[in-house]
């Protein structure tokens, strides 16, 4: 529930943003380069504004449990001597970050392209996938903290893919826009898989743990977008969100070999 609190501060300014995009692009030509180009100076900015406060607000958090200093090799055998659901989850992870690498890419150029979206339904779109973070969050972190944490894992992936499925047979912008809701689902079940992640290896261990996540997302980052290019152009491109419609259905069959996580705990 904490990490969903984040989240849900987080959306406010996503909610807005959007639009505010929209309007810098229109008054610099529309959809082109040249209308494009300055929301990149505004995001130099604001990753330049964040910067500062990290240097003058931020400082490091105590630290928990630590394991004795070991070598490289050393420390990452000890993060796969917990056993095969790190193994699992690795690819579990690999499974659920292939939409976080194509979805933004391939959503809008697919809105606009084969749809006729223009800039303010696009604005409208990536601000309408803020509202069930926004809402829900601390719903469904309070879910995950009460029922578990696999059981929201499968209700957002459905519904993530329902609003692929949406999205391919959309008529016009309302219907674009109502996938776009629907797409909030997908970080709702991100953020769960983040707490989720943590909870499968001892505190000693997470730093090693993470740094071999961000290995393999890394690897996918790099890979996803080429395969939905290559889906796009040779087989048609409705067909790279079936794609991904088809990893999220294998990524729930895999989770179904990974215990659940939660431990309540009596007070």
């Amino acid at each position: 529930m904490g990490m969903q609190f984040c989240d849900t501060l987080s959306a406010v300014p996503r909610l807005v943003s959007p639009i505010i995009g929209a309007a810098i692009v229109t008054s610099f030509g529309g959809i082109s380069v040249e209308g494009i180009r300055p929301l990149y100076y505004v995001q130099v900015a604001g990753f330049l504004f964040v910067l500062l406060i990290i240097l003058r607000m931020f400082v490091n958090p105590k630290k928990g449990g630590s394991s004795p200093a070991t070598s490289f090799a050393g420390g990452v055998r000890k993060v796969f001597e917990q056993g095969p659901v790190v193994k699992k989850w690795i690819v579990y992870i690999c499974l659920s970050r292939i939409p976080m690498f194509v979805n933004p890419i391939y959503i809008p150029l697919y809105s606009a392209e084969v749809k006729a979206a223009d800039q303010f339904v696009l604005g409208g779109m990536a601000a309408a996938s803020m509202i069930v973070p926004l809402v829900l969050s601390l719903p469904a972190g309070h879910w995950a903290d009460i029922v578990g944490r696999r059981k929201v894992i499968y209700a957002t992936a459905l519904l993530h893919c329902s609003s692929l499925m949406l999205l391919i047979l959309a008529p016009d912008a309302t219907t674009l826009l109502a996938s776009a809701v629907l797409q909030g689902f997908f970080m709702l079940g991100a953020v769960t898989q983040g707490a989720m992640s943590a909870e499968l290896v001892p505190t000693r261990l997470l730093g090693r743990w993470y740094g071999i996540l961000e290995l393999f997302r890394g690897l996918v980052g790099v890979a996803a977008p080429a395969i939905g290019g290559l889906i796009w152009d040779s087989i048609g491109p409705a067909y790279v969100f079936i794609f991904l419609i088809v990893t999220e259905l294998a990524k729930m069959l895999l989770l179904t070999g990974v215990p659940e996580t939660l431990k309540i705990r009596k007070v």
